[in-house]
């Protein structure tokens, strides 16, 4: 851990220092998409118009659309336009009802499920959609789920966070060109809502992480429903194990993204196979990832947003590579592979390691 957290004063971060985590929330919100699937409140393959009947033009979208981006809808984040309204009103909260219009008003991209797209959009839905279903606010829902889970430094708010919130939280600075280069944009209302309004830290985020692998938040099924990829070149269903035996990727880097996703989650050929999602939020970059080959978690959150896309996805393959030359971190890995089940997509032709210690 390093750097500062207000760069006027050189007040340094620490480990109780805030950050917002952007999309990083959509895995939050996949996983209490999946529970209310779970009590039987509604099914993925409900229509979206079911819980949003004003959206008419939308009724063969389904909500496992929603989940894994292949629902054709357009991104509200997209392009120049959106950059604008936030230089024009930079500290506005944004509903999530003004966040699913914008999208309404542009034709969709292609039909439910032919393809996959990534959009904001998608899981602005599901928090409306959630909304609907639990009669409760989705500040409510999500802070609800902090408690139940014991995330004593995650919080969710759509209109400013409290005094004490911006006292811990990091002050965001700009460099992807949106405002002025290292402008402190901490007050300027990213506008996310289910897709990516969250601020946490990340000892909170691998918390949460080690619950939700271990089947503490949703059930097996879910858990395998939500790690079912699908092509991000054809929205194809993939069979993670195929692809691992075709291109041996524990060779591959972490950065090497786009091979398949989930719902809420992000196939990384990495070291075996990384579940992650990253964050973009203006001033913020954030990225977390679990590698059940080897039991690892890693949570990073930086106060900065840079030009260069998937810079830090680059940094965690670096410290992957340190991680894994650690004599220290061999041997845990070793332990961990020798008191869990690791999955068969571990196993490569070329590495019979760890196939042989399976069958002993």
């Amino acid at each position: 851990m390093s750097g500062y957290n207000f760069l006027p004063n050189k007040n340094k971060i620490i480990p109780d220092t805030l950050f917002k985590m952007g999309s990083i929330t959509k895995t939050f919100t996949a996983t209490i998409i999946l529970k209310l699937a779970e009590e039987n409140k509604l099914t993925l393959n409900d229509s979206l118009i079911k819980w949003l009947p004003q959206y008419s033009r939308w009724k063969n979208i389904k909500i496992k659309n929603l989940l894994n981006h292949t629902s054709g809808i357009y991104n509200y984040t997209h392009g120049a336009d959106w950059d604008n309204k936030l230089r024009n009103n930079p500290k506005k909260h944004w509903l999530s009802i003004e966040l699913a219009n914008i999208a309404y008003q542009h034709d969709n991209l292609f039909n439910p499920g032919s393809k996959y797209s990534y959009s904001n959009t998608d899981y602005v839905l599901l928090g409306l959609i959630i909304e609907k279903v639990t009669n409760k606010s989705i500040q409510q829902v999500f802070n609800e789920y902090f408690h139940t889970y014991h995330l004593k430094n995650t919080f969710y708010t759509t209109s400013g966070y409290s005094a004490t919130a911006m006292k811990r939280l990091a002050h965001g600075y700009n460099r992807d060109g949106t405002f002025e280069s290292n402008k402190d944009i901490t007050f300027v209302s990213y506008g996310g809502q289910a897709d990516g309004a969250i601020i946490s830290t990340p000892n909170d985020i691998i918390y949460w992480l080690n619950q939700l692998f271990s089947g503490k938040i949703i059930s097996n099924k879910s858990l395998k429903d939500m790690m079912t990829i699908i092509s991000e070149r054809d929205a194809k269903s993939i069979n993670i194990k195929n692809i691992h035996l075709q291109n041996n990727i524990l060779k591959m880097p972490v950065s090497d993204v786009g091979e398949g996703y989930g719902m809420g989650l992000v196939y990384f050929k990495s070291y075996g196979l990384a579940w992650t999602h990253a964050g973009g939020i203006l001033g913020y970059e954030s990225l977390y990832t679990f590698n059940p080959c080897n039991g690892i978690y890693l949570a990073l959150a930086y106060n900065v947003k840079p030009k260069q896309q998937l810079i830090f996805a680059k940094i965690a393959n670096d410290i992957f590579s340190i991680l894994l030359a650690s004599p220290f971190i061999a041997n845990n890995i070793e332990n961990y592979q020798k008191n869990n089940i690791i999955p068969n997509f571990c196993y490569s032709v070329k590495d019979e390691t760890l196939q042989d210690r399976k069958k002993s």
